[in-house]
């Protein structure tokens, strides 16, 4: 200034106040540098090394977390960012230190990561484990059963090979499981690592396990449908015995040949049932057609007796009613006897029809009437 030299006043001015900025920064970010670099870290990697220690001497698996490498980089950090702060350097100091102390903070959820998955995996195993020697001994127990399955029942190709399939296929997971097994005896995986790969192992056993399930319903369906057609044998039985009951207690002058038709189609099918049942090796498929057509004929059978026995009772009951009118009417004395002659030869419903149209000449709507009275 004495020498009148103002430009350069300027300059002076700017590099003091950046100077005063600079400094300004590191009085406030340099106790925090110093603290993380020489407190916080050092306390978290002395931890760390010692949790990591422990774990690895109850068997943990935990090289993939480069521990001890870490720990190096991190003190030729520290050292770095330290000497960088005598020069008042303290570009992006901060941040990188917050990011290692982020690191460490997450090798600890690592680690109670690896504890979780270690006591998952030890249920896994035990679970499998039990899992496969159950499924083991039913497909011992399915083998030895099934010579006496293929000579009882009819089976096809494809269900004998279903057998086959699930039991390679349960090979292939017992392969798995040896597998999971050897890596931890020689402790090359973590448990983490471990989990997972008993989880996939456990889905495959689920697989065989629901296949397996399906199988033994299906054979078993075998046995249940052999009995059920026994059951429902005898109930088809009664049907046809309660059927001839019926028509016989009405004690009607003459039996329909459709009935006796219809009662030797329902023995025939019956017969029929007995023959299948006797069969060695039975075919269900076959079992339950005749059992179903079987029941439809006994079942018809039962409604031609009911129908018959109703069409008589309304007959009778027609024909009862229209004797008052025999002696005072020649054409209702005429249609009496056509339906009493159709009524004695077993054409009930025809003399029902004739006898009802008779009386309809005297009596209009004489239907609805005889009704009402059949029904009191």
């Amino acid at each position: 200034m004495e020498q009148n030299d103002y430009d350069e006043v300027g300059k002076i001015v700017k590099a003091l106040d950046d100077m005063i900025h600079n400094i300004s920064i590191v009085i406030e970010e340099a106790p925090t540098i110093v603290l993380i670099s020489t407190m916080i870290l050092p306390k978290k990697m002395k931890d760390i090394k010692s949790i990591a220690t422990r774990m690895t001497r109850d068997g943990y698996n935990i090289e993939y977390l480069n521990i001890d490498y870490n720990i190096e980089e991190t003190n030729k950090k520290i050292s770095e960012i330290m000497d960088r702060l005598n020069v008042l350097n303290l570009q992006d100091s901060v941040f990188d230190l917050k990011t290692l102390v982020d690191y460490y903070e997450a090798i600890y959820s690592d680690f109670d990561n690896e504890k979780r998955s270690k006591k998952e995996y030890e249920r896994g195993i035990i679970n499998i484990n039990d899992r496969i020697v159950k499924v083991s001994s039913i497909l011992r127990n399915l083998y030895a059963e099934i010579d006496n399955l293929k000579d009882t029942y009819d089976l096809s190709d494809e269900e004998i090979m279903v057998i086959d399939e699930i039991n390679k296929e349960l090979v292939q997971v017992k392969d798995s499981f040896k597998l999971i097994n050897d890596r931890t005896l020689s402790k090359v995986m973590p448990f983490s690592k471990l989990s997972n790969e008993c989880e996939m192992v456990a889905v495959s056993l689920s697989k065989v396990e629901d296949k397996l399930e399906t199988t033994l319903k299906n054979l078993g369906s075998l046995k249940e449908d052999e009995a059920r057609a026994r059951d429902q044998l005898y109930e088809i039985k009664n049907i046809i015995n309660n059927s001839k009951y019926k028509i016989k207690e009405y004690n009607l002058p003459v039996i329909p040949d459709k009935f006796y038709v219809e009662l030797k189609e329902a023995y025939d099918a019956v017969k029929e049932i007995n023959n299948e049942i006797e069969k060695k090796p039975i075919s269900i498929k076959v079992l339950n057609l005749r059992v179903d057509t079987a029941r439809d004929l006994a079942l018809k059978l039962y409604q031609t007796a009911t129908n018959t026995i109703s069409s008589a009772e309304a007959a009778e009951s027609a024909i009862v009613y229209g004797n008052r009118y025999r002696t005072s009417n020649k054409e209702v004395e005429s249609g009496l006897i056509s339906g009493s002659k159709a009524f004695y030869k077993g054409e009930y419903k025809e003399s029902l029809e004739i006898v009802l149209n008779t009386l309809n000449i005297v009596e209009p709507g004489i239907q609805k009437k005889l009704l009402s009275m059949m029904e009191r």
